[in-house]
């Protein structure tokens, strides 16, 4: 099943991440906004893919699958942006250290938010895993 494994989680959030470019796209140039505002929703994005990440697997590999997931939105995402056009540079030019430097800042910033959700998602697994081994003595009387 894709939702459950550190693989499958990876390759939809790849898929949500891309999909949420396209349409933040359309929606920027429909509606006349900033581009550049719609990066409150690809933060959103990050912790909650981040949060579930955690549930499957360990910081580490958290870390790993927000820089793919990352790369992709650097990559994908931009390329589609770039296309429907909210996303092309000024001058429509892109020279390879202005495409690095934007790029590596969108890994990093998908790299920290998802760990961050990471922690939300490993504490809450932590007390889900503790809170079903042990029994329910919310109701038992103790006079």
């Amino acid at each position: 099943m894709i939702g459950r494994s550190f693989r499958g989680i990876v390759a939809a959030a790849t898929i949500v991440v891309v999909a949420f470019d396209i349409v933040a796209s359309l929606a920027s140039k429909s509606l006349g906004f900033s581009y550049t505002n719609a990066v409150a929703g690809s933060i959103l994005l990050y912790l909650t893919i981040g949060y579930f990440l955690a549930r499957t697997a360990t910081g580490r590999r958290v870390a790993a699958g927000m820089a793919i997931v990352g790369a992709a939105d650097a990559t994908v995402g931009w390329w589609f942006s770039w296309v429907i056009g909210p996303g092309r540079a000024r001058n429509g030019v892109l020279s390879l250290s202005e495409f690095s430097v934007v790029a590596l800042s969108v890994i990093a910033l998908a790299v920290i938010f998802g760990s961050l959700g990471g922690i939300f998602g490993k504490h809450s697994r932590r007390d889900f895993q503790s809170s079903a081994s042990s029994p329910d003595t919310s109701n038992t009387r103790t006079d």
